[in-house]
């Protein structure tokens, strides 16, 4: 199942028209069981404001806590001028765990602002809810995340999340590459 969705995101980005994003993101939460693991995504715009993504998760930790998640979602941008960029998020996905599997949906927004010409810093806001097979992983996290352009079309990207109801928190570092 895991090789047959990263396929069908990487061909859903082939087949689709320019400016799709993949990133390939390597995971590390703290919250508890050193879970580590790796993360690609893709970003498809549909229209200059509106972006469809997908998203694989694959994590494991240390006590056999091993999750896959998969999404898919919409970004909206709100609001755009040279200095902030206001985004809606919306995610549908399904949580495949030991502890349980089902359904969640996530929905927030991201503040975004350049720094530099190449680096732009983001703030979030999400909320997360699952069916009652995945609703102990129910919270509100706040996101902090830098992007750095290193090419035109290739940028590195790092954040971390913070849960309102778990100590630690998860970071991520990845590459991106838009074509």
């Amino acid at each position: 199942m895991k090789t047959f969705t990263i396929a069908s995101l990487l061909a859903l980005a082939a087949l689709s028209a320019s400016a799709t994003e993949i990133t390939v993101s390597g995971v590390r939460n703290s919250t508890g069981d050193n879970v580590t693991g790796s993360n690609i995504a893709v970003a498809q715009p549909v229209t200059a404001k509106l972006t469809a993504t997908a998203e694989f998760e694959n994590t494991a930790g240390n006590t056999g806590t091993n999750a896959d998640t998969y999404a898919i979602g919409a970004r909206y941008v709100a609001y755009a001028t040279d200095r902030l960029t206001v985004t809606g998020v919306a995610k549908l996905g399904y949580a495949d765990s030991l502890a349980g599997r089902g359904a969640y949906a996530q929905f927030g927004g991201e503040l975004a602002t350049p720094v530099t010409a190449n680096l732009s810093a983001s703030l979030g806001l999400n909320r997360q809810l699952g069916t009652s097979a995945v609703n102990a992983a129910d919270r509100t996290e706040a996101t902090v995340g830098l992007r750095y352009a290193v090419a035109k079309n290739l940028s590195v990207k790092a954040g971390v999340a913070f849960y309102n109801d778990t100590p630690g928190n998860k970071a991520t570092l990845g590459v991106a590459y838009s074509f």
